[in-house]
């Protein structure tokens, strides 16, 4: 499933000017604001509550439906993704990487069959 959500994220962003972001957004929520997912998602990103808290400092319903503030929550989250990602590979990710350090950060380097 996870291989196949970096497969589309790459085939967006190769078949137009749409961004990381955009794409992620489009294919975790079709870019709904208000989507709550199972295990309590928030944002067009999909941010898990904790992450939600951590990045952006509290609960505050109103900031998660705001895509520029949800955009700023995820992009912190995943920059720090990224930083310990190159600390421990010396590089940037590639965009398959990157997409899977959004969904499975502790899996990158270790891909499982899923993956």
């Amino acid at each position: 499933m996870k291989a196949a959500l970096s497969i589309l994220l790459i085939t967006a962003l190769s078949a137009s000017a749409m961004s990381r972001w955009d794409a992620l957004a489009e294919l975790e929520t079709g870019r709904d604001d208000v989507m709550v997912g199972g295990k309590g998602e928030v944002t067009r990103w999909q941010i898990m509550p904790k992450e939600w808290i951590k990045y952006h400092g509290s609960w505050d319903r109103p900031a998660q439906i705001r895509p520029a503030i949800a955009l700023k929550a995820a992009q912190a989250r995943q920059r720090d993704a990224v930083k310990v990602f190159a600390r421990a590979t010396g590089r940037e990710p590639s965009l398959r990487e990157w997409a899977l350090l959004w969904h499975c950060p502790g899996r990158v380097g270790r891909p499982t069959a899923g993956d």
